[in-house]
Parts: structure tokens; C-alpha cells; sequence
């Protein structure tokens, strides 16, 4: 529990960080976002994590996929074969990070 609200945190700010520096000199700074996973991708891991007996829905939450959440569940697999397997999809499951230079006037502001 401790250490989600800690990730939770880290997460909250770095979006504080990334917001203020986009807002005070965003032409001089590059940015990463990442984009929300692809339902279909979701929707597989869902199946692929149900098959196993397990559930995905405390990580979606929120209606978005929390990976960090994820962790006790994987942490309590003991086939070390299927915990790696599940966890591997969940990477594929993340979009790529997306980079772009603050300067940018084509690239979306930040949320």
C-alpha cells in the first residue's frame, strides 16, 4: 500500500513538474507523454489475466489502466512462468512514449 501511494505520488509531481515548465519556457523543453492504452489491448489483457483467475478491474479503477496497481496481483503469482508472461503483456499493453519539443506549435499542450 505505501509504496502505490508513493508511485501515485512520484507520478502527480511529475505532472506538476512537466506542467509548470511547459507553462514557463516551454521553447526550451522536450516532453514525454504517454498516450492511454488501446481498449483492444486492455481487453486482451483482461481476458489473458481472467484465464488465469485474476482480475484487472481495482487497476482500472479509474478508467484508466494503473499499472502500479498491477503489482500486488503479479507479486502474488507464484509460477514464475505466467507472472512473467502476464507482466510482459501489460508492457505491450502501454502505448510508446510519445516526445516533443515544448516550442512545437503543432504538438497538444499538456494536460
Amino acid at each position: 500500500e505505501v509504496g502505490l501511494a508513493v508511485a501515485e505520488l512520484m507520478i502527480q509531481a511529475n505532472m506538476k513538474v512537466a506542467k509548470l515548465l511547459y507553462d514557463k519556457c516551454k521553447d526550451k523543453a522536450i516532453f514525454r507523454r504517454h498516450l492511454p492504452p488501446r481498449r483492444n489491448k486492455v481487453a486482451f489483457l483482461r481476458k489473458k489475466m481472467e484465464e488465469c483467475g485474476l482480475s484487472i478491474d481495482e487497476a482500472l479503477s479509474s478508467g484508466h489502466l494503473n499499472p502500479i496497481a498491477l503489482r500486488p496481483i503479479f507479486d502474488n503469482i507464484e509460477n514464475t512462468q505466467v507472472r512473467t508472461y502476464l507482466q510482459r503483456l501489460l508492457e505491450l499493453v502501454g502505448e510508446q512514449a510519445e516526445y516533443f519539443w515544448g516550442g512545437d506549435k503543432t504538438a497538444k499542450a499538456l494536460p
